[in-house]
């Protein structure tokens, strides 16, 4: 370019630097506000998480306490009937439910956490109300639960038939609020339908009877409940090798009664037309009739565990009674008095004026053998002065199946009758 008198114009770099400077700073502002921004998202995605996650964690608290509760509550409703009034698990609940059911007599169905909140306690009786949930002296935030019947019952029902409860728990914290929902069932050990449960073919020779007249199994329940049969075994041979054990060399008839014989009188001094051995394959819950079952039972069992040594002295009480799991063979004696349930994957040992309250389940993996020469293995040996009031439960699972079972109880003394055992069992799970 040129001016007009023909002379070259140099162009004026002046202001360039400032421009550029304006530039690079609006560049770097922009990218700063982004970084801010993307930071200020980042910790509000951490705050959020963080109390999406103490959420839960309130939630869930709710759940266990309440499973926790619904243990005592119901044990406290069966323990505190009249005889044959509430002798059942399912009666139990469903006079727990029954406590909450409101003055409708019918639970909410609802899952909104507004729409339940905002129940009054008259009509839905809350199973635990706003309870803080604290670390140190910091509340971090409450839970509020309600309890209601499972969908296979009825969700507004108060009656339970199948042993299975849904507990809503909704936790909040500041503005926040979370609803879990769970439904729980008491983990225990199935019933059994008889005083003395052989789960396993039982050889000839292979079910030693006892011999004193003071021995009995008695098949009517020691804590009031309706009688179930003496001896139960799986399959007719069973049935006939026992009950030709029983009837020879003494007849012990008398001493073996249950349902299926009449016993007005006491069962070992007569009243009994038995012995009453029934075959009980088609009454045994379906999980006790194979090893895989079993095993997932006992391991759900000593998951709630009190002990898992095998008992030297009395141990639980009426009012507190324990879970003892043990793994390996267990011998118990000496004058020992135990409470709850007791459950021993190995060889029992019971005599020198034992006493169990509750229900004792064995399950031996070893091998039955009844031959002297080649020493004898029993799954269960009850001496003299044994007496258990609740039930005995027995399962050989050698070689990876339900085999053979061999009980010897030819000691004296020795006394086996059923008895309720909703009691002596772990607490609610979730299912």
């Amino acid at each position: 370019m040129k001016d007009p008198l023909g002379n070259p114009v140099v162009q004026s770099q002046k202001g360039m630097a400032l421009i550029t400077a304006l530039m690079l700073l609006s560049f770097l502002t922009i990218v700063g506000a982004a970084l801010l921004s993307s930071t200020t998202v980042d910790m509000r995605i951490g705050m959020n998480y963080r109390t999406n996650a103490q959420l839960l964690f309130v939630a869930e608290a709710g759940i266990e306490a309440a499973r926790e509760s619904l243990r005592s509550a119901v044990e406290t409703k069966i323990n505190a009937s009249a005889v044959d009034a509430i002798d059942t698990l399912p009666e139990g609940i469903t006079e727990v439910l029954k406590d909450f059911d409101g003055t409708d007599t019918a639970f909410s169905s609802s899952v909104d956490v507004d729409t339940l909140l905002a129940l009054t306690a008259a009509v839905e009786p809350r199973y635990a109300d706003a309870v803080a949930v604290t670390s140190g002296a910091t509340t971090i935030g409450t839970y509020t639960v309600f309890v209601r019947n499972d969908a296979a019952d009825g969700v507004t029902s108060t009656t339970d038939t199948n042993e299975v409860v849904t507990l809503v728990s909704i936790a909040v914290i500041d503005n926040s609020e979370m609803l879990i929902e769970v439904d729980v069932r008491k983990g225990r050990f199935p019933d059994v339908p008889s005083a003395l449960t052989l789960d396993g073919s039982v050889p000839n020779n292979a079910f030693g009877p006892g011999s004193s007249n003071g021995f009995a199994v008695a098949g009517n329940d020691a804590a009031g409940g309706p009688s179930v049969n003496g001896v139960g075994v799986i399959d007719a041979m069973s049935d006939t090798a026992v009950s030709n054990d029983i009837t020879t060399n003494p007849d012990r008839s008398k001493a073996y009664c249950g349902s299926g014989t009449t016993f007005s009188e006491p069962c070992d001094t007569g009243g009994s037309t038995g012995p009453d051995v029934e075959n009980i394959s088609g009454d045994l819950d379906p999980v006790m009739t194979t090893v895989d079952g079993l095993n997932s039972i006992v391991e759900a069992i000593e998951s709630n565990a009190t002990s898992t040594t095998c008992p030297s002295s009395d141990v639980g009480s009426v009012s507190s009674p324990v879970v003892i799991v043990v793994t390996g063979d267990c011998s118990i004696g000496g004058n020992t008095t135990g409470w709850g349930l007791l459950v021993v994957n190995g060889a029992l040992t019971m005599g020198g004026n034992t006493e169990w309250n509750g229900l004792v389940i064995v399950v031996d993996p070893a091998e039955c053998d009844t031959t002297p020469a080649q020493g004898t293995h029993y799954a269960v040996t009850l001496a003299g002065g044994t007496q258990i009031n609740g039930g005995l439960f027995i399962a050989s699972t050698y070689n990876d199946s339900l085999n053979d079972v061999c009980i010897n109880m030819n000691g004296g003394g020795i006394l086996v009758m059923a008895s309720g055992t909703e009691q002596n069992t772990p607490r609610w799970h979730c299912v």
